[in-house]
């Protein structure tokens, strides 16, 4: 059955992104340092401190990043393309308007949130898109099934 085999698929992506969110949010958090020295020459201890921040605060939010892939690129396998399309420009204007709202008022804050949301923003309109899918096909397969 179709509709068994791709929930068993999803299962299977929603256990390797956790585990993938996991190990990169450890990563981030633990190593930070090193991983700032990998890009930059010679930072400041003030780069560290705004580097480290930025990547202990996406880290927490990898998850929200891992369901915008797993449910973009079921879409894109399902041949829904205007939705993962949408979401990328959803995802931008939420990054830009996070910072441009709230920089005054919270400063480096939201430069910190900024992916986070941004990631939260493209992601509710894919999972949005995907179960209303799902919910069609269900109803398409009861009927045929009567």
């Amino acid at each position: 059955d179709l509709h068994l085999s791709i929930r068993r698929q999803r299962q299977m992506c929603k256990e390797t992104a956790l585990g993938t969110v996991a190990i990169a949010a450890f990563i981030c958090t633990v190593f930070g340092r090193s991983i700032v020295s990998l890009f930059l020459s010679e930072p400041t201890e003030a780069i560290y401190s705004y580097a480290t921040q930025y990547l202990n605060t996406i880290s927490c939010f990898f998850f929200f990043l891992a369901l915008i892939y797993l449910y973009r690129t079921s879409l894109q396998g399902l041949g829904k393309g205007i939705m993962p399309m949408v979401s990328g420009i959803f995802e931008m204007i939420c990054r830009v308007g996070v910072v441009w709202l709230l920089l005054n008022p919270y400063g480096y804050w939201s430069v910190r949130l900024a992916s986070p949301v941004a990631w939260i923003g493209a992601g509710v309109p894919l999972m949005i898109s995907y179960l209303v899918w799902k919910n069609r096909k269900k109803k398409q397969l009861h009927s045929q099934a009567v």
